[in-house]
């Protein structure tokens, strides 16, 4: 299964379930009907929280994930996943991988479209496909 490594407040700032509108976690919400942190807002209303460790759309990759070759980190180094102070491999918070294969949802198809089309918003020589 073919997966993509993004860096998690990029893929969040484009996703279509991201949402600012409510005070939950600090206007990190998320609308993804899986989302399953949640906590009610100014009104009481449950709302979803916009977390790494929680999306429905992808997860966070880790140290293995280096060694697979079906995982396209896109630059980001093993370097860049170790922590300065300990000295040891986190993408706590940092990184989402999404399932970009024939066989991802529809959900992380759009979603991955969507970080795409951002982070290539510049460049001129980027097709979509």
């Amino acid at each position: 299964m073919p997966r993509k490594v993004a860096s998690f407040e990029e893929f969040a700032y484009v996703c279509p379930y991201f949402t600012s509108e409510h005070d939950v976690n600090n206007g990190y919400g998320c609308t993804h009907p899986g989302q399953e942190e949640t906590d009610p807002d100014e009104n009481g209303i449950e709302r979803g929280k916009c977390y790494s460790f929680s999306c429905p759309i992808g997860i966070e990759p880790d140290e293995e994930d280096f060694e697979n070759p079906d995982v396209d980190w896109d630059g980001t180094t093993r370097e860049d996943c170790t922590s300065s102070i300990s000295g040891e491999f986190t993408t706590e918070g940092e990184y989402i991988m999404v399932d970009v294969g024939p066989d991802a949802s529809e959900d992380e198809k759009t979603a991955w479209r969507s970080y795409e089309r951002y982070i290539n918003r510049y460049n001129p020589e980027w097709k979509e496909e």
